[in-house]
């Protein structure tokens, strides 16, 4: 109540007679405003001697009042005493010291937070030098977020080795990261590669990241194989990914088929995607071909794809149809819907 009227000499008599019978947390009001008074030293003398938030609260302050050695000096003071907060504050210093364009003492703080348990920091600010464009620094953080066991910072050291066209590096990261769990990694090289125009490198990583049981991987595999006119290939892979649960290269394959005049090969494969238990290229396929003017051929299909389960086909056509003035059947289903056969429902 005395401070906040502005009694700040009778505050701190206050706090004193409380931090003499004990009480930590008075000692660290009393370094909060020895701190404001400009006393700086005996602000650290009360701080180590009040409980552990003290010190975190010195190092805030400082920080924002722009004294950043004052702020370092109080972070590492906290980390020493065991502040919970300490490493998160000591990586935030270092951020700040990283977009002042101090990449020495970002570096310092960094392992700094890390020797205070956040190992994370080593790697976060690897990732900045790398977005920065300083490779060799972001290489240097990345080798020693990994020495602490960080299995991200192993991809992070692939994509510098790969950037600096060390190819053969890049992959022994890889594998490194994949062997610790971190497959991911093996499609993420894979499709810098395909990115960088290296297709027979990202075909082999796509293929490391398929045998993993990576189903994305699956998917650009196929993707890869259609393009280079291998179809065989391509629809085996779409085929192994939709039985992993993923169909989406299998629905890619049908569009493709069918705008390339396979209307056959489109329709085969619409069919294994619905034995998938994905109706929606049977609906896509459906769509095309009643855009193409081929309605018997988009009945049948839609009826097909009811059968399977999926009813949206038949039920979007039957609106369709029914827009165009014919009634029947198309009418009734529009008006009653569809049994769970796929079947018209009867009149209620």
């Amino acid at each position: 109540m005395r401070e906040r009227a502005g009694d700040h000499k009778g505050a701190e008599r206050m706090f004193q007679a409380a931090a003499d019978t004990g009480d930590t947390l008075a000692l660290r009001e009393l370094a909060r405003l020895r701190e404001l008074a400009g006393d700086h030293e005996g602000a650290e003398r009360l701080a180590r001697a009040g409980d552990t938030t003290a010190l975190p609260i010195l190092a805030r302050m400082r920080q924002q009042a722009g004294d950043h050695e004052g702020a370092e000096r109080a972070a590492r003071m906290a980390a020493d005493a065991g502040a919970r907060d300490a490493a998160a504050l000591l990586q935030n210093l270092a951020e700040m010291r990283q977009q002042a364009g101090d990449h020495e003492g970002a570096e310092r703080l960094a392992r700094a937070a890390a020797d205070a348990g956040l190992t994370a920091a080593l790697q976060h600010l690897a990732v900045m030098w790398e977005q920065a464009g300083d490779h060799e620094g972001a290489e240097r953080m990345f080798q020693a977020a990994a020495d602490t066991g960080q299995i991200d910072a192993l991809y992070g050291l692939a994509r510098i080795r790969e950037k600096a066209g060390d190819h053969e590096g890049a992959e022994r990261f890889t594998w490194a990261a994949a062997d610790a769990g971190l497959t991911a990694a093996l499609h993420a090289l894979a499709r810098m590669r395909h990115e960088a125009g290296d297709h027979e490198g990202a075909e082999r990583m796509y293929q490391a990241a398929a045998d993993a049981g990576d189903t994305a991987a699956m998917s650009a595999l196929a993707e890869l194989r259609q393009q280079a006119g291998d179809h065989e290939g391509a629809e085996r892979l779409a085929r192994a990914a939709a039985d992993a649960g993923r169909t989406f290269p299998l629905q890619e394959l049908v569009r493709r088929r069918y705008r390339a005049g396979d209307h056959e090969g489109a329709e085969r494969l619409a069919r294994a995607a619905t034995d998938a238990g994905d109706t929606t290229a049977m609906r896509n396929l459906v769509q095309m071909r009643e855009q193409a003017g081929d309605h018997e051929g988009a009945e049948r299909l839609a009826r097909t794809a009811a059968d399977a389960g999926g009813t949206t086909a038949l039920y979007d056509l039957a609106k369709r149809r029914v827009q165009e003035g014919k009634g029947g059947r198309w009418a009734d289903l529009v008006r009653f819907g569809l049994e769970a056969d796929g079947s018209a429902a009867r009149p209620w």
